[in-house]
């Protein structure tokens, strides 16, 4: 089993109920985005390690939290991780780890949050999905290939 924590809740309230959700899982976690790993961390009062490695001369942050099997940026690795499971080359490592965990495993668990990201808009300009159309994407995919896909939205 895979979970996977991507986004924010529309309501901070909900943060510390959405990560205890995904914790209280039996499965290999992922988490993808900046602000979801803030809220992950401060809410389990954890630092996680980052570094900058160097794929095809471009920085990349690396990042590693106690208890979690990947952490990623969040969009752009979910858009490739799509294109990577539809059978594009990519060059992002981290969304073929993704990719490679999702296609391993036969359920998986996403929690998705819901509120806006404010970045949201210029992904458009790069040909990017938002969090939600590429979540949406991704479960349509794995469903096609007939994985069981739990959604949480909060």
């Amino acid at each position: 089993m895979l979970s996977i924590l991507t986004g924010l809740p529309v309501n901070k309230q909900n943060d510390k109920l959405f990560v205890q959700q995904f914790i209280n899982t039996d499965a290999a976690k992922v988490i993808c985005g900046s602000s979801t790993m803030k809220m992950f961390c401060r809410i389990q009062n954890i630092t996680p390690e980052i570094k900058t490695v160097f794929e095809k001369n471009i920085p990349v942050a690396k990042y590693k939290i106690k208890n979690i099997n990947l952490a990623t940026e969040g969009v752009i690795t979910l858009n490739e991780c799509y294109k990577y499971l539809v059978g594009d080359k990519i060059e992002n490592s981290d969304a073929v780890k993704l990719g490679d965990l999702l296609i391993e495993k036969q359920t998986i668990n996403v929690f998705v949050g819901l509120s806006q990201n404010k970045d949201g808009s210029n992904y458009k300009n790069f040909g990017l999905l938002t969090r939600i159309e590429i979540v949406n994407k991704i479960v349509d995919f794995l469903k096609q290939k007939n994985k069981t896909v739990n959604i949480f939205r909060l």
